[in-house]
């Protein structure tokens, strides 16, 4: 009979029998901390236990104790051993890659400087008549025999590498759908273009074969050649972003690379899930990529021995109501290489191979060879290699919003990256961790962030085929409304239906997550109680009348007061304190995300919300979506992305394009970003217009107070982010003519421009240059012409430093804004300065920017002779109008 000797009571050691530790092990499964009267009754009722003393039993359940957390800081160990090998083998890759750029480019800088010292010495021949040596040699690049061994020896290992990742091939592979073969299919499905895809439906269930599959095949493996060749860093020269963590639960290895083709990003990382596992939660981008609003199977083959071939149309939300959404039309390659690792990647259609029109209202983009590979790890989980190179047609925005479409850093943050921080929610919802001893599981909150920010998106693109219908305005667009009828997915709303009012502006200075975390935690400074428990009442009626008897939901006390996501968002219950007259049934309580990324980051900041009624919240609750999102389009980010003077084209918020001098000095760390919201409403069949001016009126109240808050943080914020200071170089007429204008304000209205005490001509023009107030300057004449203005000014007129002169001063006024200024000339020449009432103003591209107070005065010079009227505007913020 077998047993086992443990140390009992006093010491001594005790055997137990097979029979004994069976029985106690099934004790030990069922409590594995027994009271003392346990322990004694175990004596009791086994005979098998008669001949152990009660002392020695308890010794042995705290060995068995000792023993269950030992094997679990083993495995917990093994695991970690696991990540820290597979991320010092990803580590070793980057290193490798790293080292080859860099004896390349230092091989390159050497020949460059032999080619520049072989031209120096030919141009004095040439000067004195001498034959002229063969260019065409001097010139050449670096030929093979001159390149250095080692530069070679790595060349080769790349061009292995390369070699060693072929794909699977068959020439003669046939196409099958579901087992069925080619004569399953009729047409072609490439020439069907959208006309089969209704709005609000899911893709279609049947696909169809392509025609010209084997065409399609050839070019979907050389899309994978392509897109290898960029994961493993081979044909990109990739640039590292900082980690966001370190160690093995980092985030991953970021980076981006800027070229003439588009943007691309390229995400490394490890993950805790099966590589095949992985593979397949990816093919559904819907359902992790918060801004592709579908992504449907059009049709797709299976070629024999060489994977996969699908046909993908996907939509993808506009960030922001001031730019229209994109839409791309792909095929996505999936298969297997040699060495197990897998490949998910995909490219757009060329003319040649679709006739897919762009749906109205959308942009087609581009996407050159992208995707995933996923190559597994020994001991479990899997290295995801995620690479994007797109090209999202910058010229169809702003020039302010450019920086979103022009900027590798943006979408690293907002697209490559979701694709390993979704892998890693997932794996942490499967792994021994993930109980939150609450009723609903770390899956079912991390749907609900899902419908949250997925709902969002909706409200601020408002699409017309999901039936959105935008209502007559009051005479003020600065507030646009769009209703819809209820429909399956507003089943929290009233009878009637939805209403959603938006608005975008242009804010300075505060950073997005400086503001979104004071939005989220001081919710009284903007909010009304009275509109927030209205649209909670509307949504606690209709769900308890759709709620079946006896059915409980999830209570209060069962909700946790905040759920983080990750390390940069959380989802929250909210309390609404304050009055709340609507709510007859219960207090009001808010489901609320909010994301706050790191300060200096690229990507955007927002704070959704959505009223809830907490007695019957579920993972498939009704939601009606909305708050704030705002997006950075100057940050160090995207400075060192190189979107100064990038290819995009530079804009009105380029400060190298406004410097007066040329200089390419960073004189500007003020902030400017794009805030904007959207609040969702329910309303009855008879309220539809009172509605909609409450709508109107509570967002204007809203933006004012983001405005107000805004200001308000600004000081801080100057302070925290602005360089050393340094006196940028600007000509003499700047220096001199910035110098006039800040002393004749001085004389006028007897206090100080600018805040900065040192008198020097640079501090000064350093000062005017970057006061958060627009100013600018004109001459007056017939026709006033604009000949000087700070950075401010020159956004508010979308324009540089160089054309400024150009701008046609009528232009850049509506009628009303002209009768004012010209009635208050009179009163500048008169007593030399005069104050403005709030109005708006227009860029040079037409777009309002609204202001809440402007100052006029006389710029004089050092014989006290007017040189140019200068005009102040305060509180400056740019207005969206549909």
């Amino acid at each position: 009979m077998g047993g086992s000797e443990e140390t009992g009571g006093g010491g001594r050691y005790v055997k137990y029998s097979s029979e004994q530790l069976r029985i106690l092990e099934k004790e030990y499964n069922e409590c594995p901390k027994p009271s003392a009267a346990k322990r004694a009754a175990l004596v009791k009722d086994y005979p098998a236990l008669s001949g152990i003393d009660v002392k020695s039993i308890k010794v042995w359940f705290q060995n068995r104790r000792c023993r269950e957390k030992q094997r679990k800081e083993s495995s917990r160990l093994v695991g970690v051993n696991a990540k820290l090998t597979a991320l010092n083998k990803l580590l070793l890759e980057e290193n490798d890659r790293l080292t080859k750029q860099a004896l390349q480019l230092s091989s390159e800088n050497r020949f460059l400087k032999l080619r520049l010292e072989s031209m120096n010495q030919a141009l004095p021949k040439l000067e004195n008549g001498a034959p002229a040596p063969n260019l065409s040699l001097v010139l050449a690049g670096p030929n093979e025999d001159a390149l250095p061994d080692q530069i070679r020896k790595l060349t080769d290992a790349a061009l292995e590498q390369s070699a060693s990742l072929s794909l699977p091939t068959d020439d003669s592979a046939g196409t099958t759908i579901n087992g069925e073969g080619d004569a399953a299919a009729k047409g072609s499905l490439l020439t069907l273009g959208l006309a089969h895809i209704k709005p609000g439906l899911a893709p279609v269930a049947a696909t169809r074969t392509p025609s010209n599959t084997a065409g399609l095949l050839q070019s979907a493996q050389e899309a994978c050649q392509e897109f290898l060749a960029k994961a493993t860093g081979t044909a990109v020269e990739w640039t590292q972003l900082p980690l966001l963590k370190s160690g093995a639960e980092s985030l991953g290895i970021t980076s981006i690379a800027q070229g003439p083709r588009g943007v691309a990003a390229r995400v490394c990382g490890l993950v805790s899930l099966p590589a095949s596992k992985a593979a397949e939660l990816l093919k559904d981008k819907a359902a992790w990529l918060r801004g592709c609003r579908r992504c449907e199977v059009l049709g797709g083959f299976t070629a024999a021995g060489a994977g996969r071939v699908d046909l993908l149309y996907t939509q993808m939300y506009a960030p922001t109501t001031l730019a229209p959404p994109r839409d791309f039309c792909t095929v996505r390659y999936t298969t297997v290489l040699d060495d197990g690792a897998i490949v998910i990647c995909e490219r757009s259609l060329a003319s040649t191979e679709a006739s897919v029109p762009a749906a109205p209202a959308f942009v087609r983009g581009e996407v050159f060879s992208g995707g995933f590979l996923l190559r597994p790890c020994d001991g479990g989980g899997c290295i995801l290699i995620a690479v994007d190179h797109l090209d999202l047609e910058p010229w169809s925005v702003l020039d302010v919003l450019k920086p979103l479409y022009s900027s590798s850093a943006v979408l690293a943050h907002h697209d490559t990256l979701s694709s390993l921080r979704f892998l890693k929610r997932v794996a942490m919802e499967e792994g021994p961790d993930s109980d939150t001893g609450t009723t609903h599981q770390p899956a079912a909150w991390r749907v609900i962030t899902e419908r949250l920010a997925r709902g969002f998106n909706e409200a601020v693109n408002a699409f017309a085929d999901e039936q959105w219908v935008s209502l007559p305005s009051d005479g003020m667009d600065d507030v646009s409304v769009m209703a819809r009828a209820n429909s399956a997915k507003d089943a929290g709303a009233g009878s009637g239906g939805v209403l959603c009012a938006r608005a975008s502006m242009l804010l300075q200075i505060v950073p997005p997550a400086t503001l979104v975390r004071f939005m989220h935690d001081h919710r009284a400074e903007w909010a009304d109680p009275d509109i927030d428990a209205s649209t909670a009442a509307a949504i606690q009626g209709t769900l308890r009348r759709q709620r079946k008897a006896g059915e409980a939901g999830l209570l209060p006390s069962d909700i946790p007061l905040a759920v983080a996501m990750d390390d940069q968002e959380f989802l929250e219950l909210v309390k609404l304190e304050g009055r709340n007259s609507y709510s007859k049934d219960g207090d009001t309580f808010l489901l609320q995300l909010c994301t706050c990324p790191d300060v200096h980051s690229a990507a955007a900041a927002q704070l959704v919300f959505a009223p809830v009624d907490a007695a019957a919240a579920a993972a498939d609750v009704p939601l009606l979506p909305s708050g704030f999102r705002v997006i950075p389009v100057d940050t160090e980010e995207l400075k060192a992305d190189g979107l100064r003077g990038g290819r995009a084209g530079q804009n009105s918020l380029d400060a190298h394009a406004i410097d007066p001098v040329g200089s390419g000095d960073d004189v500007t760390q003020c902030w400017k970003s794009v805030l904007s919201i959207a609040f969702q409403f329910a309303y009855e069949p008879h309220s539809e217009e009172a509605v909609a001016a409450v709508a109107r009126q509570y967002v204007r109240s809203v933006v004012g107070s983001v405005q107000r808050v805004a200001m308000a943080l600004a000081p801080t914020c100057i302070k925290a982010l602005a360089p050393s200071p340094r006196s940028p170089p600007a000509s003499p007429d700047a220096l001199l003519l910035a110098k006039r204008v800040v002393s004749s304000y001085q004389l006028h209205m007897g206090g100080d421009l600018c805040d900065d005490k040192d008198p020097s001509s640079e501090a000064v023009f350093k000062a005017f240059w970057l006061h958060p107030a627009a100013i600018l300057c004109w001459v007056v004449k017939a026709s006033p012409e604009y000949t000087f203005a700070n950075k401010a000014g020159l956004d508010i007129l979308g324009t540089s430093i160089h054309e400024l002169a150009g701008v046609d001063w009528n232009k850049s006024m509506d009628e009303d804004g002209r009768k004012v200024v010209y009635a208050a000339s009179s009163q500048v020449l008169q007593q030399g300065y005069a104050y403005l009432p709030p109005g708006v103003t227009l860029s040079c591209k037409g777009q309002s920017v609204g202001y809440e107070k402007a100052l006029m005065w006389k710029v004089l010079d050092d014989t006290g002779n007017m040189l140019c009227v200068a005009i102040m505007y305060q509180n400056w913020s740019l207005l969206h109008y549909q």
